[in-house]
């Protein structure tokens, strides 16, 4: 049997890339993949997922469509609990710095910038280098940056 390829991003605003160096990574098209950090996104994903599986198997379609409204509460209820959170961060200290640029959308979303990454690429496989690493810290202390993800 022929699978359908489902595109559970369509619909979702892409972000464009940020960040000086990313020729390394031509297979995203110059978009940010990481989609899913903003759980708004995973709705777009959910309702795609459901009206597929329901257009293959109308015989389940009000199985498939209940448990996306179910996830789609959940998606919402979480999306409120990090608004809730991320009130309590100051505006100015809502800065981030990550492992590798993936928090793009979570960023934009809930009010944050992302203030640098330990390394340039969209890839957990790279590594920086010392003058990166350098300079990050340099961009953390003068941005005075106190919240880290890894």
């Amino acid at each position: 049997a022929e699978g359908v390829l489902v595109e559970v991003s369509d619909g979702v605003e892409l972000l464009g890339l940020q960040g000086d160096n990313h020729a390394d990574e031509p297979e995203h098209d110059a978009f940010d993949p990481h989609t899913w950090m903003d759980p708004n996104n995973v709705i777009i994903w959910t309702d795609a997922i459901a009206s597929a599986l329901a257009s293959a198997d109308p015989e389940n379609a009000a199985f498939y469509q209940a448990n996306a409204a179910d996830y789609i509460e959940q998606l919402k209820e979480l999306d409120s609990w990090i608004q809730v959170q991320v009130e309590q961060v100051p505006v100015a200290n809502r800065l981030l710095v990550a492992d590798h640029a993936a928090l793009g959308y979570f960023a934009t979303r809930y009010g944050f910038t992302q203030a640098g990454s330990i390394t340039s690429s969209f890839s957990t496989e790279s590594s920086p280098t010392a003058q990166e690493l350098a300079a990050l810290e340099d961009e953390i202390l003068h941005q005075g940056v106190s919240h880290f993800l890894y």
